[in-house]
């Protein structure tokens, strides 16, 4: 969903060129001359880049639609870790990453 850079808070999920970002300030600077703008440092959700971006406060930014869900820790095994959710009941693993990213990659676990 589009949405106005000027309306972007700490801890909204935005898409930029298909990568996920972390709001973690977002200030509106209105300077004396000139148009106002929108100053966001963000972090990439993949590897933990840190970015600052700045926009007209017209411009439009893809918001994401994140969902929080509550997991259960199953088990751990060679392919790496399992979880499950409540309701509806879905299991979810997460394969091991290399040390570098310290990110783990989530995908459904079909039965």
């Amino acid at each position: 969903m589009k949405v106005i850079a000027s309306t972007l808070r700490k801890g909204n999920v935005v898409d930029i060129d298909g990568k996920l970002y972390v709001v973690l300030t977002a200030q509106n600077i209105h300077p004396g001359k000139g148009t106002p703008v929108t100053q966001l440092d963000m972090r990439r959700i993949s590897d933990g880049v840190k970015v600052s971006e700045r926009y007209r406060t017209t411009e439009q930014v893809e918001r994401a639609f994140v969902e929080d869900r509550e997991h259960t820790f199953l088990y751990q095994d060679g392919e790496g870790f399992h979880f499950r959710t409540r309701k509806p009941t879905i299991r979810w693993s997460c394969r091991r990453t290399s040390s570098a990213t310290r990110r783990p990659i989530f995908r459904k676990a079909w039965p």
